[in-house]
């Protein structure tokens, strides 16, 4: 059974091999163009349909493709770009003409391709094998420039109305491999990043080529895995033994949990913002830049800390264009465009539109995705209460900010959970159960061998517990016998286990998954570790926590600080938010801006309200005359099942949660209380607080 062995050694031949294999799933979130050679071919596409195409939605994706189209502009050969568009630009964008610096054609415009969905794939894919093939013969890289809706791990959908159609990143490096045979194309794919803002590059879609350093890649791997061990962070970097820690502080804590048994309010509030400062970390993919969406070209400027490093160099030292030459074309020194809209979502930033809506709607985009993949999961319950919050979500109009944290961190954990499953797959050449990705895969017993069905049951036994829980929110504790586990992708990568011994033995399945696989999960949760450690936000954190707990230090409380101490208190407070964002997005200051809003009000998905929940005070939406619930019959039950079976002010992540200020302490000296009739940690404050009205 020819299964490449796990890294054993930093430079080692065979950890190379696996490194670039892995790496055509990593990425990097960048704001400038990646490196390519001066005579790259490259191929631009925006895919975004018009009824998306409108500032409360995708319009931010529109105006993507005519920045990077505008900064492209004179850069290499004319013949050697090509931008192609779904959307009539001139039409779209106010009804004015367009520059021919955003076209390639002779009348002005950006070649038009379908508004439909297979005949948007097939032109895509054509235009791909073309451009693939022209790179070949001129000896140079594709640099593939997608903008269009992403699913959370990067395939690009095609949603022109019906059934959705994903090109996957394996179809993608298929379609070119059949285009060029067996010559080593590199490819550079960008698109738009679904979890921050900037945009999402895979630096070796194809595999090749690899950093020479296995350290540098393994870096870019972790990053990738993004919030897949937050949940494992946030509590070793809390506890006695933390890395914040120095010796000399460990021996000053006498439990495992450092939090005094009435802590006070400063105490909890700087081990909240720790906690959620870790997971950020982790689900931003560890980038300064997440909340920031717009080109950040700052010259090099030596011995300067206070510029912002080119994240490229994360990956590779530039030998193309530099970033001053990209900065020069852009205008450096001016400023670019922003959204400052006071009530967007303030852990999202200038993401996703900038504004409520569009990143509402991106949210909901998200949710939807999420509910019409993961085939097997909804109709079997598996996920705990999952669909509940998706559909609750998506059913509101004016969701708050704390309920979209939650959807944000739930999708982010699954996904940064099936990204880990699918690297691991590509590091030791496993197949893609039935071809398919995790996401798409559909785990049935119905229709399968004996056999396969019980060598997967033998990968599982162990797989499952290589993946982690789902991080629960500062302030709550995990129910100690209401915990659901998120078991698709430890599912998924038994299954491909399963497939690659299908002539091997239940010791040989035993020995690979308890001593190969965790292997390389070890090395890509120390590679996080010390990410975290170099982390800025994290460390300053870390260093306020320790100060009040009378460990060391000063506690220095930044602005931000304390607008996120303040933030997190009037989260707990209910709100329905309804009427926000009202209609503040017209006079937003952003490239979005300039596109024109002719789409109707915006209206949540097209799906109504649940009966009884605060509506928006917008007075043109209608549930009885927009939608009616007959045709929403699985939402509406969906959703009032959610009212009735839980209080969303206690939801954790997909799992039902118990609210605490502080971590529970250890279990060796329990205590009555009577207010919690049950027995409770000496070390938890319990107060007597009014019962929480369930959210609307």
């Amino acid at each position: 059974m020819a299964v490449p062995p796990a890294p054993r050694g930093s430079g080692s031949a065979q950890e190379f091999g696996i490194i670039q294999a892995a790496m055509s799933e990593a990425h990097l979130v960048v704001h400038g163009p990646p490196d390519f050679p001066a005579n790259a071919q490259v191929l631009g596409i925006c895919g975004v349909s018009e009824e998306n195409a409108h500032v409360g939605k995708y319009a931010w994706i529109v105006a993507d493709f005519l920045h990077w189209k505008t900064l492209f502009f004179g850069v290499g050969f004319k013949s050697a770009q090509t931008w192609l568009s779904s959307l009539d630009l001139p039409e779209t964008i106010h009804g004015d003409s367009i520059d021919s610096i955003v076209n390639n054609t002779k009348d002005g415009r950006p070649a038009k391709l379908p508004n439909d969905n297979d005949a948007f794939t097939t032109a895509f894919l054509k235009s791909l094998v073309e451009s693939a093939r022209a790179a070949v013969a001129k000896k140079t890289a594709l640099v593939l420039l997608v903008f269009a809706p992403v699913t959370p791990e990067q395939d690009i959908c095609v949603d022109f109305g019906g059934e959705k159609i994903s090109i996957t990143a394996e179809r993608i490096c298929e379609t070119v491999k059949s285009a060029v045979g067996n010559v080593q194309l590199p490819v550079v794919l960008v698109t738009p990043s679904p979890f921050t803002g900037g945009w999402l590059c895979r630096p070796s879609l194809m595999g090749w080529p690899v950093s020479p350093n296995p350290d540098t890649s393994m870096r870019i791997i972790a990053k990738t895995c993004g919030g897949a061990f937050a949940n494992r962070f946030i509590t070793t970097f809390t506890e006695s033994h933390s890395p914040l820690l120095t010796m000399a502080q460990r021996q000053k804590i006498k439990y495992d949990d450092p939090m005094p048994l009435h802590p006070t309010e400063l105490q909890t509030d700087c081990l909240h913002y720790l906690q959620r400062k870790i997971h950020e970390s982790l689900e931003r993919r560890f980038s300064a830049l997440a909340k920031t969406h717009s080109f950040v070209l700052v010259r090099d400027t030596p011995g300067d800390p206070s510029t912002v490093s080119d994240i490229w160099a994360d990956y590779s030292p530039r030998k193309g264009r530099t970033v001053n030459f990209w900065a020069n074309r852009w205008g450096a020194g001016q400023s670019p465009p922003t959204v400052n809209d006071p009530h967007r979502f303030e852990f999202l930033g200038e993401a996703f539109g900038g504004t409520r809506e569009s990143q509402i709607f991106h949210l909901k985009y998200l949710a939807a995705l999420e509910l019409e993949t993961c085939p097997g999961d909804w109709e079997r319950r598996v996920g705990g209460i999952t669909r509940e919050l998706l559909t609750t979500f998506m059913a509101k109009l004016a969701p708050s900010e704390k309920d979209a944290k939650r959807v944000f961190d739930t999708i982010e954990f699954r996904s940064s959970s099936m990204v880990l499953a699918q690297i691991i797959a590509k590091a030791f050449g496993l197949a893609l159960p039935e071809d398919l990705k995790c996401r798409y895969w559909h785990d049935k017993m119905d229709g399968v061998s004996d056999d396969y069905y019980k060598k997967l049951q033998f990968a599982f036994g162990d797989a499952h517990n290589l993946f982690d829980q789902a991080p629960m929110a500062p302030g709550e504790r995990r129910h100690d016998f209401k915990n659901v586990r998120f078991l698709r992708a430890a599912r998924w990568l038994s299954a491909a286990i399963a497939m690659k011994f299908k002539d091997g033995t239940r010791q040989d399945i035993e020995n690979f998954v308890q001593n190969e696989v965790p292997k390389l999960i070890s090395i890509i949760r120390d590679t996080q570790r010390k990410l975290l450690l170099e982390n800025r936000a994290v460390t300053e954190a870390g260093l306020n926590w320790i100060a009040a707990l009378d460990l060391g230090g000063e506690v220095k409380l930044t602005p931000e600080m304390t607008a996120a101490f303040a933030a997190a208190k009037a989260a707990q407070l209910p709100t329905a938010e309804a009427g926000l964002y009202g209609k503040s997005w017209r006079g937003a200051a952003a490239a979005a801006a300039t596109l024109n809003p002719k789409a109707v009000p915006w209206r949540a998905m097209e799906v109504a309200p649940a009966q009884g929940e605060i509506q928006a005070e917008e007075s043109d939406w209608n549930p009885i005359t927009e939608t009616k619930w007959a045709e929403n019959e699985s939402v509406a039950e969906a959703v009032t099942a959610a009212e009735n079976s839980f209080d969303h002010n206690e939801l954790g992540c997909a799992e039902e949660v118990e609210p605490f200020d502080v971590k529970p302490a250890p279990k060796d000296e329990p205590v009555k209380d009577k207010d919690l009739g049950a027995t409770a940690s000496p070390r938890i404050k319990v107060e007597e607080e009014e019962e929480k009205p369930a959210a609307v």
